[in-house]
């Protein structure tokens, strides 16, 4: 592989990383055997820095151990020893600035192996893993976002029928069985269907909605139309960034 400096962001099937433009010879084949290769070596580091990491911590408990017993042990000597305090404290002093430079120095390589533990792990490709960076909450604490009284729809939510209260910005786990009316619930928190009986209050705002199932999408679209028939104003070249975070990448984000 060659690099070539760069400063600009590259749009195309591959990513910029580390401000190098990568470029490989030969077919697809062999540029993939190229990327497993720099991976390997890559993760290989990775491994290898996370052990030295852990022997470098190792070191310094075991050498702060030995210094607190130093330490316990040079108290006890000067106290049965019966010298003056001015010289028993000087005596002290010294042997605790002696600790404390074995101290920093084991510090100092710790924080070394954990620099190049970062910069190891820095160098793993990423190509392989999904990117997702979704931007923080913007919905302030205590504020009532959805609220439902008794509700029943298709004979599901028995006895009296459900109470749901979503304030603030919360993660709300809904579990059940197959069947139990999850992904009804879902959809009518996001007012995509109505209940048979309740009482429902949403609060303005936008609601997104991810499915499990791929009936929003139109299969006789590829991956980037698709994006592009709900994402007309996002430029083209953000729409295929994003597709790349989800490892569609040059021709995969336009097969069919």
């Amino acid at each position: 592989a060659t690099t070539a400096p760069c400063s600009t962001a590259w749009t195309g099937s591959r990513k910029l990383e580390r401000g190098e433009l990568r470029s490989y010879g030969g077919n697809f084949t062999a540029y993939e055997e190229a990327v497993s290769a720099e991976r390997e070596v890559a993760e290989k580091n990775v491994r290898h820095a996370e052990a030295e990491l852990k022997r470098e911590k190792r070191e310094m408990q075991q050498a702060r151990e030995r210094a607190e017993r130093r330490s316990g042990n040079a108290a006890r000597n000067i106290k049965n020893a019966g010298l003056p305090k001015i010289l028993a404290g000087a005596r002290q002093r010294k042997a605790q600035e002696s600790a404390g430079k074995a101290g920093n120095t084991h510090a100092d390589r710790v924080g070394e192996a954990r620099a190049k533990l970062d910069e190891a792990g820095r160098a793993v490709r990423d190509d392989t893993r999904l990117v997702l960076d979704p931007p923080g909450t913007e919905v302030p604490a205590g504020r009532t976002l959805f609220d439902a009284r008794k509700l029943r729809l298709r004979g599901l939510f028995a006895g009296e029928g459900a109470d749901l209260s979503v304030r603030g910005p919360e993660r709300i786990a809904l579990t059940g069985p197959n069947g139990a009316g999850k992904s009804t619930l879902l959809r009518i928190i996001t007012g995509q269907l109505a209940p048979e009986e309740g009482e429902v209050r949403r609060a303005d705002g936008r609601v997104a909605y991810l499915s499990q199932r791929l009936d929003l999408l139109d299969p006789a679209l590829s991956v980037a139309e698709n994006l592009a028939a709900f994402a007309e104003t996002m430029p083209e070249a953000d729409r295929m960034n994003l597709l790349a975070r989800f490892l569609f990448r040059g021709q995969g984000a336009h097969l069919r």
